[in-house]
């Protein structure tokens, strides 16, 4: 048959739309799902992205500074950066710089802070790297992104939602006193 082609592709019927839409609808009710959107919902009301993107845009002299990124884990989302002094050996370690969302014992918590990351692939080749690195830190430095300990939090804080306001202030202002450290004021 000339000029008609043959679709090989079939148009889905109203039975498998359907079964499509109740797969979705108790993805909705499922535990795991409800928490990792309360999660991400709690990062988008407190801004985290873009007060990072802020601190990328004006990061201090002497750092290269990427991202940011958004990533996820058991129990916790985060927004992050990662970044590194200028120099050649400076690949060893980057610090991530992130705003993260986490459940710690059924309350939600917004945390701000730093965490150190060592290299940990096999060779260093700076072409390859000097690449990647831009896009994503995991490739190098492995894949666990958890919000930090104690010791390298800059703020924390149970997150309310009529609190939402306060709480974008004081992130706001721990990631001000991050920079002016990194500053040396």
């Amino acid at each position: 048959m000339r000029g008609k082609s043959r679709s090989t592709t079939r148009r889905p019927h109203h039975a498998d739309i359907m079964r499509l839409m109740k797969q979705i609808q108790m993805s909705d009710d499922d535990p795991a799902v409800m928490q990792e959107k309360s999660l991400n919902d709690t990062l988008n009301a407190v801004n985290a992205a873009g007060y990072l993107s802020d601190v990328q845009r004006r990061a201090p002299s002497g750092l290269q500074v990427f991202g940011p990124k958004s990533l996820q884990g058991l129990g916790w989302a985060g927004a992050v950066l990662w970044m590194k002094r200028n120099g050649y050996h400076t690949y060893k370690m980057i610090t991530l710089l992130g705003i993260w969302a986490q459940m710690q014992d059924d309350e939600l918590f917004v945390i701000v802070g730093t965490r150190p990351l060592l290299y940990q692939a096999p060779i260093y080749a700076p072409d390859s790297y000097f690449h990647q690195i831009k896009r994503d830190f995991r490739l190098y430095y492995g894949k666990d992104a958890a919000p930090p300990t104690s010791a390298t939090q800059l703020y924390t804080a149970p997150y309310v939602p009529e609190n939402r306001l306060a709480i974008r202030q004081q992130i706001e202002g721990a990631l001000g006193q991050w920079r002016d450290t990194q500053l040396g004021r």
